[in-house]
């Protein structure tokens, strides 16, 4: 299974101009440390998650110095809180075909996840 690294930012306010470096400088950075997925989270106006996605840990591992670097440099740039770390292999998994929540919707289309029809 896959193994997944959380890191979490906060301290300083989420603005349009954070997100844009985010998108533009530090995006392209992680995706070249050998990650299979990354995603930023926004878990408040002053708290967001990072969430990294690598083949195993061994991939983890050796992402693991360029990363601690990485969230010093924004660190800096942004001045946040240090970073919370958590990091585990992935046990359990579901995925939806086709990315799709479910079917039987309007006109054959998907469903919520709670059932109800989109």
């Amino acid at each position: 299974m896959s193994y997944k690294r959380f890191t979490i930012f906060s301290g300083v306010e989420i603005t349009d101009e954070m997100i844009e470096v985010m998108k533009t400088k530090y995006m392209p950075i992680i995706r070249t440390m050998g990650c299979l997925d990354a995603e930023i989270i926004q878990t408040g106006p002053d708290s967001r998650i990072i969430v990294v996605t690598y083949a195993d840990k061994a991939a983890a591992d050796a992402a693991k110095e360029k990363a601690a670097a990485l969230g010093a440099e924004s660190r800096e740039e942004f001045k946040g809180n240090a970073p919370i770390i958590h990091e585990g292999e992935v046990i359990v998994t579901m995925a939806q075909p086709n990315n799709k929540v479910g079917t039987g919707g309007v006109d054959d289309g998907p469903t919520m996840p709670s059932g109800v029809v989109g």
